[in-house]
Protein backbone atom coordinates (compact mmCIF):
# COMPACT_ATOMS: atom_id res chain seq x y z
CA UNK A 1 0.00 0.00 0.00
CA UNK A 2 1.29 3.36 -1.10
CA UNK A 3 2.56 5.81 1.86
CA UNK A 4 -0.02 8.46 2.09
CA UNK A 5 2.32 11.59 1.94
CA UNK A 6 3.85 9.85 -1.52
CA UNK A 7 0.29 9.65 -2.92
CA UNK A 8 -0.81 13.11 -2.35
CA UNK A 9 2.34 14.49 -3.10
CA UNK A 10 2.16 12.67 -6.60
CA UNK A 11 -1.80 13.69 -7.00
CA UNK A 12 -0.19 17.68 -6.55
CA UNK A 13 2.70 17.27 -9.52
CA UNK A 14 -0.15 15.70 -11.60
CA UNK A 15 -2.50 18.11 -11.10
CA UNK A 16 0.58 20.88 -11.94
CA UNK A 17 1.41 19.57 -14.72
CA UNK A 18 -1.99 19.21 -16.06
CA UNK A 19 -2.14 22.74 -14.99
CA UNK A 20 0.93 24.23 -17.15
CA UNK A 21 -0.38 22.03 -19.85
CA UNK A 22 -4.06 23.52 -20.14
CA UNK A 23 -2.89 27.04 -19.12
CA UNK A 24 -0.43 26.68 -22.19
CA UNK A 25 -2.51 25.46 -25.00
CA UNK A 26 -4.89 28.86 -24.65
CA UNK A 27 -2.11 31.09 -24.56
CA UNK A 28 -1.00 29.74 -27.68
CA UNK A 29 -4.56 29.71 -29.15
CA UNK A 30 -5.47 33.36 -28.11
CA UNK A 31 -1.54 34.63 -29.51
CA UNK A 32 -2.94 33.36 -32.85
CA UNK A 33 -5.92 34.62 -32.68
CA UNK A 34 -5.13 38.07 -31.77
CA UNK A 35 -2.49 37.70 -34.66
CA UNK A 36 -5.25 36.82 -36.79
CA UNK A 37 -7.74 39.50 -35.71
CA UNK A 38 -5.28 42.62 -36.22
CA UNK A 39 -4.22 41.45 -39.43
CA UNK A 40 -7.41 41.01 -40.77
CA UNK A 41 -8.99 44.06 -38.80
CA UNK A 42 -6.02 45.91 -41.03
CA UNK A 43 -6.87 44.75 -43.95
CA UNK A 44 -10.72 46.16 -43.98
CA UNK A 45 -9.56 49.17 -42.65
CA UNK A 46 -6.33 49.73 -45.77
CA UNK A 47 -9.20 48.27 -48.37
CA UNK A 48 -11.87 50.31 -46.81
CA UNK A 49 -10.41 53.99 -46.87
CA UNK A 50 -8.32 53.62 -49.54
CA UNK A 51 -11.15 52.66 -51.58
CA UNK A 52 -13.01 55.96 -50.35
CA UNK A 53 -10.04 58.03 -51.48
CA UNK A 54 -10.71 55.77 -54.81
CA UNK A 55 -13.52 58.33 -55.28
CA UNK A 56 -11.72 61.47 -55.22
CA UNK A 57 -10.85 60.70 -59.12
CA UNK A 58 -14.46 61.75 -59.96
CA UNK A 59 -14.26 65.44 -59.16
CA UNK A 60 -10.71 65.35 -60.23
CA UNK A 61 -11.74 64.58 -63.54
CA UNK A 62 -14.70 67.05 -63.29
CA UNK A 63 -12.22 69.47 -62.63
CA UNK A 64 -9.74 68.92 -65.11
CA UNK A 65 -12.22 68.40 -67.88
CA UNK A 66 -14.33 71.74 -66.62
CA UNK A 67 -10.72 73.85 -66.37
CA UNK A 68 -9.96 72.36 -70.06
CA UNK A 69 -13.73 73.21 -71.30
CA UNK A 70 -13.59 76.99 -69.92
CA UNK A 71 -10.06 77.49 -70.69
CA UNK A 72 -10.19 76.60 -74.29
CA UNK A 73 -14.28 77.25 -75.69
CA UNK A 74 -14.83 79.98 -73.08
CA UNK A 75 -11.51 81.66 -72.80
CA UNK A 76 -12.48 81.94 -69.20
CA UNK A 77 -9.63 79.69 -67.09
CA UNK A 78 -9.22 79.53 -63.43
CA UNK A 79 -6.76 79.88 -60.82
CA UNK A 80 -7.96 77.37 -58.30
CA UNK A 81 -9.15 74.11 -60.41
CA UNK A 82 -5.34 72.68 -61.34
CA UNK A 83 -4.33 73.35 -57.69
CA UNK A 84 -7.81 71.61 -56.23
CA UNK A 85 -7.28 68.82 -58.94
CA UNK A 86 -3.21 68.64 -57.52
CA UNK A 87 -3.94 68.63 -54.04
CA UNK A 88 -6.96 65.50 -53.96
CA UNK A 89 -4.86 63.76 -56.18
CA UNK A 90 -1.98 63.83 -53.58
CA UNK A 91 -4.43 62.32 -51.19
CA UNK A 92 -6.02 59.88 -53.48
CA UNK A 93 -2.45 58.61 -54.31
CA UNK A 94 -0.57 58.56 -51.00
CA UNK A 95 -3.20 57.22 -49.43
CA UNK A 96 -4.16 54.01 -51.85
CA UNK A 97 -0.42 52.94 -51.05
CA UNK A 98 -1.64 49.97 -47.74
CA UNK A 99 -4.10 49.11 -49.92
CA UNK A 100 -2.19 48.35 -52.27
CA UNK A 101 -0.22 46.12 -50.12
CA UNK A 102 -2.85 44.35 -48.97
CA UNK A 103 -3.25 42.96 -52.51
CA UNK A 104 0.86 42.51 -53.19
CA UNK A 105 0.47 45.20 -55.69
CA UNK A 106 3.77 47.37 -55.01
CA UNK A 107 6.29 47.10 -58.07
CA UNK A 108 9.32 45.19 -56.67
CA UNK A 109 12.32 43.73 -58.87
CA UNK A 110 11.41 40.04 -59.57
CA UNK A 111 14.69 39.13 -61.57
CA UNK A 112 15.82 37.20 -58.25
CA UNK A 113 13.29 37.08 -56.35
CA UNK A 114 10.78 35.17 -57.94
CA UNK A 115 13.40 32.46 -58.66
CA UNK A 116 13.18 31.42 -55.00
CA UNK A 117 11.05 28.83 -53.38
CA UNK A 118 8.38 30.10 -51.88
CA UNK A 119 9.96 29.44 -47.94
CA UNK A 120 12.79 31.61 -49.23
CA UNK A 121 10.61 34.39 -50.65
CA UNK A 122 8.80 34.34 -47.16
CA UNK A 123 12.62 34.11 -45.10
CA UNK A 124 13.72 37.31 -46.98
CA UNK A 125 10.35 39.00 -45.92
CA UNK A 126 10.74 38.27 -42.51
CA UNK A 127 14.34 40.05 -42.68
CA UNK A 128 14.30 42.18 -45.14
CA UNK A 129 11.02 44.33 -43.35
CA UNK A 130 12.36 44.70 -40.42
CA UNK A 131 16.20 46.05 -41.60
CA UNK A 132 14.58 48.55 -44.88
CA UNK A 133 10.69 48.32 -44.72
CA UNK A 134 9.72 49.89 -41.19
CA UNK A 135 12.70 51.80 -40.32
CA UNK A 136 12.39 53.64 -43.99
CA UNK A 137 8.54 53.79 -42.82
CA UNK A 138 8.81 55.26 -39.73
CA UNK A 139 11.41 57.75 -40.42
CA UNK A 140 9.04 59.55 -42.92
CA UNK A 141 6.04 58.72 -40.55
CA UNK A 142 8.46 60.58 -37.87
CA UNK A 143 9.50 63.53 -40.20
CA UNK A 144 5.98 64.15 -41.94
CA UNK A 145 4.74 64.16 -38.37
CA UNK A 146 7.38 67.06 -37.37
CA UNK A 147 6.49 68.87 -40.63
CA UNK A 148 2.58 68.43 -40.21
CA UNK A 149 2.46 70.01 -36.95
CA UNK A 150 4.73 72.91 -37.57
CA UNK A 151 2.95 73.36 -41.21
CA UNK A 152 -0.77 73.41 -38.81
CA UNK A 153 0.44 76.05 -36.51
CA UNK A 154 1.53 78.36 -38.62
CA UNK A 155 -1.46 77.82 -40.95
CA UNK A 156 0.68 76.88 -44.59
CA UNK A 157 -0.61 77.69 -47.77
CA UNK A 158 0.67 76.63 -50.79
CA UNK A 159 2.80 79.47 -53.04
CA UNK A 160 0.32 80.38 -55.96
CA UNK A 161 -1.71 83.57 -56.68
CA UNK A 162 -4.97 81.54 -54.88
CA UNK A 163 -2.91 79.78 -51.79
CA UNK A 164 -5.60 77.53 -50.93
CA UNK A 165 -4.52 75.86 -47.45
CA UNK A 166 -1.75 73.37 -47.55
CA UNK A 167 -1.45 71.43 -43.96
CA UNK A 168 -4.97 69.60 -44.69
CA UNK A 169 -3.00 67.29 -47.24
CA UNK A 170 0.07 66.99 -45.19
CA UNK A 171 -2.67 65.72 -42.61
CA UNK A 172 -3.59 63.00 -45.00
CA UNK A 173 -0.06 62.00 -46.04
CA UNK A 174 1.11 61.62 -42.26
CA UNK A 175 -1.93 59.60 -41.50
CA UNK A 176 -1.25 57.70 -44.89
CA UNK A 177 2.22 56.50 -43.75
CA UNK A 178 1.08 55.48 -40.24
CA UNK A 179 -1.76 53.63 -41.95
CA UNK A 180 1.09 51.76 -44.24
CA UNK A 181 3.56 51.28 -41.14
CA UNK A 182 0.01 49.69 -39.37
CA UNK A 183 -0.17 47.82 -42.69
CA UNK A 184 3.44 46.90 -43.12
CA UNK A 185 3.32 45.07 -39.76
CA UNK A 186 0.05 43.43 -40.54
CA UNK A 187 1.93 41.73 -43.75
CA UNK A 188 4.82 40.78 -42.06
CA UNK A 189 2.61 38.94 -38.95
CA UNK A 190 1.25 37.18 -42.05
CA UNK A 191 4.02 36.26 -43.22
CA UNK A 192 5.72 35.25 -39.99
CA UNK A 193 2.63 33.08 -39.63
CA UNK A 194 2.77 31.38 -43.02
CA UNK A 195 6.68 30.51 -42.12
CA UNK A 196 6.07 29.30 -38.99
CA UNK A 197 2.91 26.94 -39.20
CA UNK A 198 1.87 26.87 -43.08
CA UNK A 199 -1.38 28.74 -42.20
CA UNK A 200 -2.67 31.21 -44.43
CA UNK A 201 -4.12 34.53 -42.65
Amino acid sequence: MNNPPVVISEMLNSYNTLKRTVRRIPQKEEVSFVIRKYVETMDKISIFVGKAFSFLIIPIVILQAGEALLRYVFDSPTIWSWEVAMLLYGAHFIVGAAWVMTYEGHVRTDMLYAKFSAKTQQLLELILFPLIFFPFVSVLLWKCTVNTLYSISIRETTFTQWAPPFYPLKVVITFAFLLLLFQGIAKWLRVFVLFTKGEEI
